[in-house]
């Protein structure tokens, strides 16, 4: 249900960025909690704030569900990489997970969100000079007035560990694959 691959490629982009810029890596959560599954990015940064490892070269964010109200907030630390976190209809199983490339995401408006990752990212892009991405989980329900399914719970314990790991070991120059 959780394929190491997103692990895998997460890993050596930072990795391989870590040796070239020093600049801080941004994991922005993003979801409304209220609407069951599609809370799940907020609900990974929310597990990483509350271990602490906003340390290092690593920031975590809860966006809401407007990301773009945080655009000063993403902006200031001059990244050298955003990574949204955030419930992705992909027409996958409920609780995979995948990481999407900028130039995978469409421009359109979302429906759950204000503005598309895709104007955001680009803008970002192109005024920080940032690589942008989102670790997209496929929910299982984004009904209204719900907490998360029991799936997706799971999968955001799994992930945040994962990060946690992955944050952890960056911090101390240890570079090992999944």
């Amino acid at each position: 249900m959780l394929p190491s691959c997103w692990q895998n490629e997460l890993r050596q982009i930072i990795f391989n960025q870590a040796s070239d810029d020093q600049r801080p890596t941004l994991f922005v959560g993003v979801g409304r909690v209220e609407n069951g599954d599609d809370g799940a990015g907020v609900a990974v940064v929310s597990r990483l704030q509350a271990h602490n490892i906003n340390a290092g070269r690593f920031r975590f964010i809860d966006a809401g569900a407007a990301p773009e109200n945080l655009l000063s907030a993403l902006f200031r630390p001059n990244p050298q990489l955003v990574i949204f976190i955030d419930a992705a209809q992909m027409g996958l199983e409920p609780g995979c997970v995948r990481l999407i490339q900028l130039d995978e995401i469409s421009s359109q408006p979302t429906v759950t969100h204000g503005i598309s990752f895709g104007i955001i990212g680009k803008y970002l892009q192109d005024e920080v000079g940032c690589r942008v991405m989102v670790l997209g989980i496929q929910p299982q329900s984004n009904q209204p007035n719900t907490t998360l399914s029991r799936v997706i719970s799971d999968v955001v314990q799994q992930v945040s560990d994962s990060l946690d790991a992955l944050v952890r070991d960056v911090n101390r120059g240890k570079c090992i694959t999944c």
